[in-house]
């Protein structure tokens, strides 16, 4: 009897020791989670106000990175809003009640723009792809390819979203699992959503983006080399012509040689700006597909019954706390790569911190002033009192 007892005990110590672990490392996670929340917020509104100032390409282009943007810091915005307030808290009032239940926590809201982000990534791929491979009547159809964009943006989202809500469940003025619950319709559409949901949110992404950037670093490569071999062309074309005095004068060759060094420093330019866009938006869509595996998986296992899922769980935050660490990360992809867009940004911060040291060397120099002109004050009155005791 001892000896069972002795083991119920030190069972009970294993248990309690395994619950303050795991407790300490969620705490752990969350403090990391809302630290990256609070870096992602401003950090996606900088690179907003740098893309709204830069021209780095088309209107559709620089439309879907600031689209990027707003998104990134939603996502960052709504999962810090949820860390900070878990748990499930009600009104009292019937209508707002269900709302919150159906909208905010289920994460319909928070999972809605994850979806517009991951679509508005689809979409840049596709900008890259037309911009690079079909760049002759990639200008004249701006407009089209924007609505098409919008478009397809809002239906892919709306349409995968809309079987979010029914993972919970409002009743008795409370928020209750489905999956925990409801064993009717519900429960099998749910069994099929998570299959398609892996399928249609990251497989199909994936394929997508490989394919396009595929095709888009291929034709980057031949462009690249094609355009060197032009170049060097048009410099032996233009050394044959300096060489023929006898048939041209000296002012046609230079404006010749000076049309042909801008047209190739243009081309250049452009071209390294869509090679940059182009590694941005790959590299972007690469740590997408790491971070957003892990929620893919366990909400695939979690409704099969193979692993415990439940709405705010903890394995179930910590796949939405990776998904925020993409919309962290994706800003700082655009300002590492992108030169222009850097070069901006750099300027922006010196000029603030030009204002702000003229503004506290003004300050400083007010100060002093001000305490040189109180000094000659007493100075003037410690000598006005002494001339008065020399008379008296």
């Amino acid at each position: 009897m001892d000896t069972l007892n002795i083991s119920c005990s030190q069972l009970h110590t294993i248990n309690s020791t395994n619950s303050s672990f795991k407790m300490i490392l969620f705490i752990n996670i969350k403090f990391f989670a809302i630290i990256v929340q609070l870096i992602g917020i401003p950090l996606n509104l900088f690179v907003l106000h740098g893309l709204l100032n830069v021209k780095l390409g088309s209107r559709l282009t620089t439309l879907l990175l600031c689209n990027q943007c707003v998104f990134d810091c939603l996502i960052c915005t709504f999962a810090l809003l949820k860390i900070l307030k878990s748990e499930r808290w009600y009104t009292g009032y019937i209508i707002i009640d269900s709302v919150l239940c159906y909208v905010w926590f289920s994460h319909t809201l928070f999972w809605l723009v994850v979806l517009l982000s991951l679509s508005n990534m689809m979409c840049t791929a596709l900008d890259r792809l037309g911009a690079v491979v079909c760049s002759r009547t990639y200008q004249l159809r701006q407009n089209i390819y924007i609505i098409l964009s919008y478009t397809s943006i809002s239906i892919y989202s709306l349409t995968l979203i809309a079987t979010n809500p029914l993972l919970l469940q409002y009743r008795d003025q409370k928020c209750y699992d489905t999956i925990l619950y409801d064993k009717n319709w519900i429960y099998i559409l749910m069994k099929v959503d998570s299959i398609l949901w892996p399928c249609l949110t990251y497989l199909f992404p994936c394929v997508l983006t490989v394919s396009v950037y595929g095709k888009v670093i291929g034709v980057l490569k031949s462009t690249t080399f094609r355009h060197q071999y032009n170049y060097n062309n048009n410099n032996s074309f233009s050394t044959a012509i300096r060489t023929n005095s006898s048939t041209n004068n000296s002012w046609t060759r230079k404006i010749s040689s000076h049309k042909l060094t801008v047209s190739c420093a243009k081309q250049k330019r452009y071209r390294k700006i869509a090679q940059s866009l182009t590694i941005a938006t790959c590299i972007m869509q690469t740590i997408f597909l790491i971070t957003h595996s892990y929620d893919r998986i366990h909400y695939f296992l979690g409704i099969h019954r193979w692993i415990l899922y439940q709405i705010d769980c903890t394995t179930h935050l910590i796949g939405l706390w990776l998904v925020t660490l993409n919309s962290c990360i994706n800003p700082s992809t655009l300002i590492f790569i992108v030169r222009p867009l850097q070069i901006y940004l750099i300027q922006t911060i010196n000029q603030c911190f030009c204002k702000y040291s003229k503004r506290s060397n003004m300050q400083t120099s007010t100060n002093y002033l001000s305490e040189q002109q109180s000094e000659t004050c007493l100075s003037r009155t410690e000598f006005g009192n002494r001339s008065n005791g020399i008379e008296s």
